[in-house]
């Protein structure tokens, strides 16, 4: 079986989200001098592969037929995959048991149980209304919920302005690339046309434009603009790219913190 190469390989293998999630992670512990240790951030990591994996794992097992990349190649290595996943929850459960305290361990357990209820919703639940918008946003609330997890601004104030300024770029994020490969979705779930996809993507942009207008004092407003200018100039480009380096390229994108680097 032949795969195209590149970047892509970072979506093939469900590292994209939780990439993005430890960088925004730090952005946020580092805009609001916040402390976190090493074992937050590995936590925060894993827990994104698992949901994100186990949800690309049901998605190629449900499929009527896997035709994109990412699907294919967990088809392909179906159990084998498995069995990482299985090795990789049992290290993130070990872990967090000997390294987190009482109220960190509880509100891990609580965004444990709503990623599985979510992924659920998300695989077995066909909504016929606003269906990608939605899927956007329940995906894009657990993402901001592991980023916040262990980096929690101190004031309520900062806490609402991030989570907005998170919730709405991730739900942009995933109403793009949805926007994008509502073809090849259709192929491989077999369910009607979502009629209401560019009225969910215009929503979920004027989301992100409300919240960047309101939330301009946030330290994590230019990194927030400056993903969803870069998201915006990928759409506008959508025809001249390869879907499958399309939607690397769009989570890629979200990865404007790792500027302060350079």
């Amino acid at each position: 079986m032949r795969y195209r190469t590149g970047i892509t390989w970072i979506t093939c293998l469900s590292l994209d989200a939780p990439l993005v999630a430890i960088v925004w992670q730090n952005a946020v512990s580092t805009s609001f001098s916040l402390q976190i240790n090493w074992h937050h951030r590995v936590l925060v990591f894993l827990s994104v592969w698992l949901g994100y994996s186990a949800d690309r794992w049901f998605d190629a097992w449900r499929h009527k037929e896997n035709i994109s990349q990412r699907h294919l190649f967990f088809s392909h290595y179906r159990w084998p995959l498995l069995a990482i996943w299985t090795t990789t929850l049992v290290s993130s459960f070990t872990l967090a048991i000997n390294s987190l305290n009482t109220t960190e361990l509880i509100f891990g357990m609580a965004l444990t149980i709503s990623s599985i209820a979510i992924t659920l919703v998300v695989q077995f639940i066909t909504l016929q209304h606003l269906r990608t918008l939605v899927k956007s946003l329940l995906t894009a609330s657990l993402v901001t919920a592991s980023v916040l997890l262990f980096a929690i601004p101190e004031s309520a104030d900062n806490r609402l302005s991030s989570a907005s300024l998170l919730l709405a770029i991730f739900t942009l994020n995933c109403s793009f690339i949805h926007n994008w490969d509502r073809e090849i979705d259709q192929i491989q779930e077999q369910l009607p046309i979502d009629s209401t996809q560019s009225k969910s993507l215009m929503l979920a942009f004027s989301l992100a434009v409300v919240v960047l207008t309101i939330q301009y004092s946030n330290p994590l407003f230019a990194y927030t603009l400056s993903s969803t200018l870069l998201l915006t100039t990928i759409h506008l480009l959508r025809n001249r790219l390869h879907p499958e380096t399309r939607r690397a390229l769009a989570d890629l994108s979200l990865l404007t913190p790792l500027a302060i680097l350079l």
